[in-house]
């Protein structure tokens, strides 16, 4: 449940079967580092990219370190937008008080290097598409942050 994914749902082309899993209709925070290790285990010879979004990510970030000790590559795409983005943004459409949806995060760089993670950032997309070339290109887990503008 983050926008970068929403969109990746209407513009990712996906060739095949399995390719791009979603967790369609349920809006789970959390979902997609879950999936992306479990998908990583299943096809260890392909890289595997999460979309995330940063207060998603706080729902299961003990399992970057489940990540880590797999050894295969596993990029962490976190798209930064300040906390629970989605579900921020619909409070205000609806006229309530966005109360308790702007999490402060831990400092990803730090989180990477804890877990002997590369980190990367990207500004824009031309910087993310770049990053996330580099980022499967490595053999373990990788942490990429776009954050929104």
């Amino acid at each position: 449940m983050t926008k970068l994914a929403y969109t990746a749902c209407s513009v990712f082309p996906s060739y095949a079967a399995r390719r791009f899993l979603h967790p369609s209709g349920y809006g789970t925070l959390g979902f997609a580092l879950s999936a992306a290790i479990g998908a990583a285990i299943a096809c260890p010879d392909r890289a595997v990219v999460a979309i995330i979004g940063d207060g998603g990510l706080q729902f299961t970030l003990p399992e970057l370190a489940c990540a880590a000790e797999l050894g295969r590559a596993l990029v962490v795409l976190v798209y930064d937008n300040n906390g629970n983005g989605m579900i921020r943004d619909g409070m205000e459409r609806a006229n309530i008080p966005a109360i308790g949806v702007d999490p402060s995060g831990p400092n990803l760089a730090l989180v990477a290097r804890a877990f002997d993670a590369i980190y990367l950032e990207a500004a824009d997309p031309a910087s993310l598409a770049s990053a996330i070339g580099k980022a499967v290109q490595h053999p373990g887990l990788s942490l990429v942050r776009f954050r929104d503008a």
